[in-house]
């Protein structure tokens, strides 16, 4: 090999080197990020950036593994859905589909007063099981507070649902 070829090479594994270790800095700061207050203000912009005036919330805090608790959450739909409190447990493989892949969803706290709102998921979300704690809903004359609500299959396809009113 002559030293054209050599210098060829050894320039093109410094660029490589480079390009794994500033990768490497990106994934570490985005880590870094979520534990700080700056995390928030991060989030509600990449949200609004990819569901724009869709999803709102007051705070996101990131718990090891995976899971995300979002704080007064305001979802656009009609009639428009107010939750106090709600967890997202994210398989991070999903990713690698080019997919948001939600293992499991629990909500606390929402008062559907006007009966269930017409929402749904995009086609790049994924959600595997919902869970509904502490709701308040009427409808059609019908009032219940405080139900709980579980559909392992999330499709909403009712295949194993579970309904518990107080």
């Amino acid at each position: 090999m002559n030293d054209g070829n050599a210098e060829i090479m050894r320039k093109l594994l410094a660029m490589g080197v480079a390009g794994i270790a500033l990768l490497l800095i990106f994934v570490l700061a985005g880590f870094g990020i979520m534990h700080t207050r700056y995390f928030t203000p991060s989030a509600q912009w990449i949200v609004q950036q990819l569901w724009p005036e869709t999803l709102r919330f007051a705070k996101i805090e990131y718990l090891y593994p995976f899971k995300l608790r979002l704080s007064d959450v305001q979802i656009a739909s009609e009639p428009a859905i107010e939750l106090q409190q709600m967890d997202l447990w994210v398989n991070p493989y999903g990713l690698l589909e080019k997919k948001l892949e939600i293992d499991s969803v629990l909500i606390d706290g929402a008062n559907l007063a006007h009966g269930l709102p017409a929402f749904t998921l995009p086609d790049s979300v994924h959600l595997n099981q919902l869970a509904l704690h502490n709701i308040d809903w009427a409808d059609q004359g019908i009032i219940a507070r405080g139900g709980e609500f579980t559909d392992q299959t999330a499709g909403l396809g009712f295949t194993t649902a579970v309904v518990t009113l107080r």
